[in-house]
């Protein structure tokens, strides 16, 4: 039995040239040129290898083929590690050289209904880079299509495998890559893609999946779970981001930095103080890059359309409507194209690389129950704190005033009921609806801010806006905010 231990990152077609004559790529030796491989993967009729979480398939490589077993292992932010058999293929499968009974008695159990559900056939061109450390990386730079039920996905995307040296060594290669090409790392396999394609499954957002959490793990574990977490849910999203126009992906995409935020809020007495600042501010700078897209989004998709149900002799609304698409995509068309949406897939790399380390941590006490109790007190008076003028009477509140109370709320979501039990889940609700009462009128101060916009166009439809609907609105949310933190101030 193999290990492979690989980090895979997708890449536009448009930048394979630039890839192709990178130094760290074209000073690599070059193994192999434009290989044709093709592969057929087989499972029954009932998908029940994929159930398992296994892959069975074979390949052609010119006159050579040969068959591959592989089972589920760990990935994130791209990198994964698992189990693999290969064997050549001579038209019948032979599962014999198995030495793990469950697999191998698995694989004969179904031998017999196995059948093609989907194809991946690709150009693989292969180089070896040899790091100043010693490190032997093979660089897989594959382009072709997955074909399943008379549809097709291109494939695009650049395979880095550790074949000499430690897992640093590969993310670390992949860093350097990425700070000068737009990459992104992805744990979706081709095989899974396959097997999306194959069952008619679409693309959705990727939400956030909490970690396992055992009593024997210690709180660097805890934190790196948890890190690990949010980087699947950041990740996750890119793509759609970039390639798609439902807002979800953008929302998730945000949630995952606040949930960043939120765990390094939590773990902030064992790490070291200037790493934390470090990333603090790098998350907190990369969370406000794309805000403004989302709020955009937001007035579009449900305020707007909210005021001209409410309003619907007011005609100028529909042309208030018009403004707002406008700015909308004026938006996303400077996002595709910003420096930072094509840093992300580095940002997700140079943090994974990062907590790797032990250097950041100073202090080993354990995350237990007493701890993350402290701590969660700790964002709670944070949130309610004077100066973030969360109890103020005064209309709006702040990015800042905002963001503490999210990274409150992420942490109670997070935490609470691995180290207290159900019944402290009431104390996130109250946290939760406190949030949406903030975001609504922090989301009304920057709707105010965009109407200033349309003074030289409407003064009218500005001024009747202001004077009627935000008013109102804020004199409902001021007294709901002021209602949730006499609850959240009460346990």
């Amino acid at each position: 039995m193999g290990k492979e231990t690989e980090l895979k990152l997708e890449l536009s077609p448009l930048h394979i040239n630039a890839l192709m004559t990178h130094p760290l790529v074209s000073s690599a030796q070059l193994l192999s040129e434009s290989v044709t491989l093709e592969n057929t993967y087989f499972d029954t009729s009932a998908l029940d290898l994929q159930r398992l979480k296994m892959a069975l398939r074979t390949r052609q490589q010119g006159n050579v083929w040969l068959q591959t077993v592989k089972c589920a292992g760990q990935s994130i932010a791209g990198v994964s590690q698992r189990p693999e058999w290969e064997t050549f293929y001579n038209g019948h499968f032979d599962f014999s050289e198995i030495e793990i009974d469950s697999v191998r008695e698995t694989l004969d159990a179904v031998k017999v209904r196995l059948q093609p559900v989907f194809s991946t056939n690709f150009e693989r061109s292969t180089y070896c880079y040899k790091s100043p450390t010693g490190a032997e990386i093979l660089l897989m730079v594959d382009l072709g299509k997955i074909q399943a039920q008379g549809q097709t996905l291109p494939i695009c995307e650049l395979e880095l495998e550790l074949v000499k040296g430690d897992v640093s060594d590969l993310v670390s290669l992949a860093i350097d890559l990425a700070n000068d090409l737009s990459l992104t790392p992805s744990d979706i396999s081709k095989a899974e893609r396959g097997y999306r394609l194959f069952s008619g499954v679409k693309e959705q957002p990727v939400g956030f999946v909490a970690p396992r959490q055992t009593d024997e793990m210690t709180s660097e574990e805890v934190f790196r779970c948890y890190v690990s977490a949010c980087l699947v849910q950041w990740q996750g999203n890119l793509f759609g981001i970039t390639a798609r126009e439902e807002p979800d992906y953008l929302l998730q995409w945000i949630e995952s930095q606040e949930r960043l935020l939120a765990v390094l809020r939590v773990f902030k007495p064992l790490l070291n103080p200037q790493w934390f600042k470090h990333w603090k501010g790098v998350l907190t700078e990369n969370l406000q890059s794309f805000r403004e897209q989302v709020e955009l989004d937001y007035f579009a998709d449900q305020l707007i359309p909210e005021w001209i149900d409410l309003e619907e002799t007011e005609a100028s609304l529909k042309d208030l409507k018009s403004w707002i698409l406008a700015h909308r995509a004026t938006a996303r068309q400077e996002m595709m194209q910003s420096p930072v949406l094509h840093q992300q897939g580095c940002l997700i790399l140079r943090l994974l690389f990062d907590v790797r380390s032990d250097d950041i941590f100073v202090t080993t006490d354990q995350a237990d129950a007493t701890f993350l109790l402290k701590r969660l007190k700790k964002l709670r008076k944070r949130a309610l704190d004077k100066k973030l003028r969360l109890k103020t009477k005064s209309p709006g509140v702040s990015f800042p005033t905002l963001l503490a109370l999210k990274e409150y709320r992420w942490a109670v979501d997070m935490f609470a009921n691995i180290a207290f039990g159900k019944s402290w889940l009431h104390k996130m609700n109250k946290a939760s609806a406190l949030l949406g009462h903030i975001s609504a009128e922090y989301l009304l101060g920057r709707w105010q801010a965009y109407l200033q916009g349309l003074v030289a166009t409407d003064v009218f439809l500005a001024d009747s806006l202001q004077r009627t609907m935000l008013i109102q609105q804020r004199k409902i949310l001021k007294k709901l905010r002021q209602q949730s933190l006499k609850g959240l101030r009460d346990y």
